[in-house]
């Protein structure tokens, strides 16, 4: 029998502290993907993932047993995406403020019944300004219910 969806729509997920990418970081990350360094302080746009990620006071782990899913079961990242309103600089800190904003269910063809987590997180400098914003969803799939448990 599958558990009902819990009710966290709206759970915070501002982080504690800031994310700062240091410039070996940027280097390496240009290095790996074969792209100049921005010669004006710029960091790789991949680290609006990084920094999102790594900057919210929840871990994956963590937004699952939220959801009461087990991550050992497997959660799929359904949808990444962003809105850049301002490039991520090197050596800048930035907090990361977001929540919860939907936990949906339906049945899906090739997993049964899943779970859609789905969340945003912005991030900002110091003054407070938006930099960007990513939506994320995760898929967590339940099985076929009764079935399989």
């Amino acid at each position: 029998m599958l558990p009902d969806l819990p009710d966290i729509v709206g759970t915070t997920l501002d982080g504690v502290e800031p994310y700062v990418v240091n410039a070996a970081d940027n280097h390496a990350i240009c290095t790996t993907m074969d792209v100049p360094v921005d010669g004006q302080g710029g960091a790789h746009p991949i680290f609006y993932h990084m920094a999102t990620q790594s900057g919210m006071n929840r871990s994956i782990g963590e937004l699952c047993g939220l959801c009461g899913f087990n991550i050992a079961h497997g959660p799929m990242l359904g949808s990444s995406a962003v809105e850049f309103r301002e490039p991520i600089m090197v050596d800048v800190p930035y907090r990361v403020r977001g929540n919860i904003t939907a936990l949906n269910r339906k049945q899906s063809s090739r997993f049964g019944w899943i779970d859609i987590l789905q969340y945003e997180l912005k991030l900002v400098n110091e003054a407070g300004v938006e930099v960007l914003r990513a939506r994320y969803s995760l898929v967590l799939p339940r099985g076929r219910g009764d079935d399989e448990g």
